[in-house]
């Protein structure tokens, strides 16, 4: 239920607009893969009137392809993570998240060409596995904009306390990937190699 969701981080002081991608029902989302990776005309303009916000992260989260996940664990891990900008002084895309139901990774991309972030992130349900249903994704991509591949992002994944990744350690994790994006201006493989030479 996005607009429960939405309701529920207004509550915790963190406004979230829900978005749109072309997708009409869940058997198109399923069938078509590229639809979830674009806006619909109205989320396209709506986001072209808020206008460019370099220096800025972009937040989106998605169902994907678990809603289970979307619906158990988006709210807390936005909370840590937008507290943990917060601290930091990196300033949310128009002090606001983006909820959008049956998005692909690369919507992340079309979200980039209208808003122009310095950093991209979309928490995403995963593909259920027999022992995780309910699995969630951050990927977080430096500069998204159409035609960024999958090498081009960073991925944090089996997001699910209490028996996968807890919220404080995905969203520390995420805050250390998104420090040394900016730094590096980069992020994928890349940013990879540079912390592998690093640890």
């Amino acid at each position: 239920d996005v607009e429960q969701q939405a309701q529920e981080l207004k509550k915790n002081g963190i406004v979230a607009t829900i978005l749109k991608t072309k997708v009409k029902d869940r058997k198109e989302y399923l069938m078509r893969p590229d639809l979830g990776c674009v806006l619909d005309k109205d989320a396209g303009k709506l986001l072209s009137a808020l206008g460019a916000a370099d220096n800025n992260i972009a937040l989106v989260a998605s169902n994907g392809l678990s809603s289970i996940a979307a619906s158990s664990h988006v709210t807390p891990l936005i909370k840590i993570i937008v507290g943990g900008l917060q601290k930091e002084g990196l300033p949310l895309a128009h002090d606001q998240v983006f909820l959008v139901p049956n998005a692909r990774v690369g919507l992340i991309d079309s979200v980039g060409d209208s808003i122009k972030p310095t950093i991209g992130i979309i928490l995403i349900g995963e593909r259920p596995g027999l022992s995780s249903p309910d699995s969630l994704a951050a990927y977080l991509t430096f500069r998204p904009k159409k035609g960024r591949v999958n090498a081009e992002r960073n991925c944090i994944s089996n997001i699910r306390p209490p028996d996968g990744l807890s919220y404080q350690a995905a969203g520390e994790a995420l805050l250390l990937l998104i420090k040394e994006s900016i730094r590096k201006k980069l992020s994928g493989v890349g940013l990879k190699t540079c912390f592998e030479l690093v640890s």
